[in-house]
């Protein structure tokens, strides 16, 4: 079976990896490589736990949290590394690549395959966050400031650093932001929000900008919007929402790729943009346990359904690791699985 990158893949994945952590809160999940070797890295409240998908076993646990919850709430790539950004219960302590405690860590950003501890943000009034239901990176360099890192609160505001500034931003009347995703729109760097009024809104993320850019749009068919994630195709940013359907809009334009089509039988609760043998992807998860992938170019649905069981998903990821096409889901019950797509 040719690997390569760019070879055609189906969609009907085959199962090549499923377990049980203990516990529950299993929140996010990503798929990328370790000297090598395709590998999952799982975030729950414990912290973050990486998999080996060739043998199912466990290659190590990369953060781990005491005296509290470690709320693993977003992996993103910045500076061609995959991070992974951390929210802490205010007794927690994390404990880092060289063992040592981070001093009062509330929100953090590590690389997710070492551990390193990359950069620390509070709030400037020292308060402390809401509980966080979202958090996301603009993807650049670490070196430009304009590499934004957003964390949603459930109820209130949502915060913007830009790893030297810090400023907070919130709609008139959007009480509660379900669903938050970064991009950059014609080099500008952006973050979506979904919000419990129906609407859709993009702002930016610059310092001294004016905050949200154009008027809101309707999530139109999808309903309340449940997840959202940015993907790229031949450099425009492609966004996918998850409601009642999965919808695709470009963000230059606002204009939709396609159509939802009623191919999950219940609402969506987690979508993902990724590579599959070159060819960019969404990922979409529903509470029933459906996972799909689709066609980020044409908004087509892409091969047949695979499932998660009877478990809710929370998380979604696809990714070329290893020679391999993955997609993966996880739990909040503790359930994470990967298929791999095999070559047409």
């Amino acid at each position: 079976m040719h690997t390569g990158e760019g070879s055609p893949a189906r969609a009907d994945g085959r199962l090549v990896f499923r377990t049980k952590l203990p516990g529950s809160g299993l929140c996010s999940v990503a798929v990328t490589e370790s000297d090598g070797r395709p590998v999952l890295l799982t975030g729950a409240f414990e912290g973050v736990t990486m998999w080996d998908v060739s043998d199912g076993q466990l290659a190590g646990r990369r953060l781990h949290g005491d005296l509290g919850e470690v709320r693993v709430v977003s992996f993103a790539v910045v500076d061609d590394r995959l991070v992974v950004v951390t929210a802490m219960d205010e007794d927690a302590v994390v404990w880092g690549d060289e063992g040592e405690p981070v001093d009062d860590p509330r929100f953090d950003v590590w690389d997710a395959v070492t551990a390193e501890h990359l950069c620390s943000f509070e709030r400037p009034d020292g308060e402390p966050f809401g509980y966080p239901a979202h958090a996301a990176c603009v993807e650049g360099e670490f070196g430009d400031p304009r590499v934004a890192v957003v964390l949603a609160e459930r109820e209130g505001p949502f915060h913007v650093w830009d790893l030297e500034n810090y400023h907070e931003l919130r709609a008139e009347g959007q009480r509660h932001v379900p669903a938050v995703a970064c991009a950059r729109v014609h080099g500008v760097p952006v973050a979506v929000t979904a919000g419990d009024d129906g609407l859709m809104r993009m702002w930016s993320t610059e310092l001294f900008a004016d905050g949200e850019i154009g008027d809101p749009w309707p999530c139109g068919a999808l309903g309340q919007v449940n997840a959202l994630a940015v993907g790229h195709v031949d450099g425009r940013a492609v966004l996918v929402a998850g409601g009642d359907q999965v919808g695709l809009w470009d963000l230059a334009t606002r204009t939709s790729i396609g159509q939802p089509t009623a191919l999950h039988d219940t609402y969506v609760t987690a979508v993902g943009t990724g590579r599959l043998r070159g060819r960019p992807v969404a990922v979409s998860g529903d509470f029933h346990g459906t996972i799909r992938v689709w066609d980020l170019s044409t908004g087509e649905p892409w091969g047949e359904p695979m499932s998660s069981g009877r478990w809710k998903v929370d998380a979604v990821a696809a990714a070329d690791a290893g020679g391999r096409a993955l997609v993966a889901s996880a739990s909040l019950h503790g359930i994470v699985s990967a298929w791999e797509l095999p070559a047409a």
